[in-house]
């Protein structure tokens, strides 16, 4: 800890750039392999939190849709799964 008090969440953002046929996706796909676990976690949670949530007239709105990995990566999507997983 640097600062007192301060934390900092790690994040990881990855790409990787080769030739067609040199062996990124066995890469990709076995790296992603335990954020997969966590992310296939994360989703069924929050679809049962939302299922689970009333709805109607008066009622706050329901939970956000969480989740750990994002594979449509334009600005929009990535700006509404930013805005839903603040961490």
């Amino acid at each position: 800890m640097v600062k007192r008090g301060w934390v900092e969440l790690p994040r990881v953002f990855a790409l990787v750039v080769s030739l067609p046929g040199t062996g990124k996706s066995p890469a990709v796909a076995a790296m992603l392999r335990p954020l997969e676990a966590i992310d296939a976690e994360m989703r069924r949670e929050s679809l049962a939190a939302i299922a689970a949530h009333p709805t109607g007239p008066g009622e706050p709105a329901p939970p956000p849709y969480r989740c750990l990995i994002v594979r449509d990566a334009t600005r929009e999507a990535v700006c509404q799964r930013a805005a839903a997983n603040p961490r």
